[in-house]
């Protein structure tokens, strides 16, 4: 029963390194990317409709105002580069999606930038 024991513990490390692996591999294939996309862009719908339902309960002067700001404009313009920043960070200049990478703080390695 002991050496049973001394398997185990010898066995669990490289059975986790290689759990974890695989769940990564098998949500990328499923497209956890995609679904994680998708679902930022159910966010920014989110966000976009309750600006619109909070602007109608505004006096019309308030309203225009706010159009001669531009400040609708200016929102719109931080949503869409927010967005656009994200797929631009998913991809590498082949268009091609990006392996996810994270570097530690203070990490001194050089920097693959062909990933």
């Amino acid at each position: 029963m002991q050496y049973f024991f001394i398997f185990l513990a010898s066995v669990f490390p490289f059975l986790v390194q290689f759990l974890t692996a695989t769940v990564a591999r098998v949500a990328v294939s499923i497209g956890f990317g995609t679904i994680a996309f998708a679902g930022v862009g159910l966010i920014f719908d989110a966000l976009v409709d309750k600006l619109n339902s909070s602007a109608s309960v505004l006096p019309v002067y308030m309203g225009s105002f706010i159009s001669l700001l531009g400040i609708d404009t200016a929102i719109n313009i931080t949503i869409s580069a927010g967005f656009f920043l994200m797929v631009l960070k998913g991809t590498n200049r082949a268009g091609d999606m990006r392996k996810t990478a994270w570097r530690k703080p203070g990490d001194k390695s050089p920097v693959d930038w062909g990933a």
